[in-house]
């Protein structure tokens, strides 16, 4: 098996939900194997316009089954809640 690789970037598809008037919008990013990436801070802007003053929710699709998710719930008083997903 000399020179097999076998890890490989994750694609992701994160779809953002609105609740105002269950619009959905959605973006695409890669994620190294064993690696880390922070949604907010490459499309936090593209978010924060999409979801306005209301309430919204993100899910991921991966075609890695290793996708870990933590999210974090704040609403520019303090955090609400905190959880993660395997």
């Amino acid at each position: 098996m000399k020179g097999k690789k076998f890890f490989k970037k994750a694609e992701i598809k994160a779809i953002i939900c609105r609740n105002i008037d269950d619009k959905i919008t959605s973006f695409s990013f890669k994620i190294n194997a064993n690696g880390t990436y922070e949604v907010f801070t490459n499309f936090g802007n593209q978010i924060k316009e999409f979801i306005g003053n209301s309430i919204g929710w993100i899910s991921f699709e991966s075609n890695s089954p290793f996708l870990s998710e933590y999210y974090i719930t704040e609403n520019g008083k303090g955090v609400v809640g905190a959880d993660y997903l395997f």
